[in-house]
């Protein structure tokens, strides 16, 4: 579509959040996409090269759902990984890999950058019962909160002040 010439549309910014080799380092436009055709990093979704589809996430993929780590894992990797390779003071300048290292292919065979996508089992049936019974009573509770008819709150409460009542 003619949009996709100047705007980054939701498709073209899919191609930032890819693993593939064709993606790494594209499409970085927040708005207009033209900055990308210009400096050589415009990448479209579909490509005649590389017919391979599309695998989102970052490398190394994180294998964890904890939200603090997956907001932190940066800085881990900077200050314990990073360090091994470059000079302390240098890390928040330098580039995030070994000298002279290539971005892993995306392959099954990758523990780097596998096409599978991280799916933990839970260790026993045990652990889904209590999944299972602490969301229905998480359930539960939020119902009968929310039919609760004993204290009927105020429509007042939310009106503007100098507003009269019963208006």
């Amino acid at each position: 579509p003619w949009v996709e010439t100047i705007f980054n549309t939701p498709s073209l910014h899919a191609i930032h959040h890819g693993r593939n080799i064709r993606a790494l380092g594209k499409n970085y436009a927040a708005i207009l996409i033209i900055w990308d055709r210009m400096f050589g990093t415009f990448e479209p979704y579909s490509s005649p090269d590389d017919p391979t589809p599309l695998y989102f996430g970052i490398i190394p993929q994180l294998r964890s759902f904890d939200p603090v780590y997956a907001n932190l894992h940066h800085w881990h990797h900077m200050i314990f990984v990073q360090t091994k390779w470059q000079r302390w003071w240098q890390v928040p300048f330098r580039h995030w890999t070994p000298k002279n290292a290539k971005c892993p292919e995306l392959s099954p065979s990758s523990k780097m950058n596998p096409q599978s996508k991280f799916d933990p089992r839970p260790p026993s049936n045990a652990w889904k019962l209590y999944a299972i019974v602490q969301f229905a009573l998480m359930l539960a509770g939020v119902g009968l909160y929310l039919v609760d008819t004993s204290s009927p709150q105020e429509i007042s409460a939310y009106a503007l002040p100098g507003v009269s009542e019963g208006v």
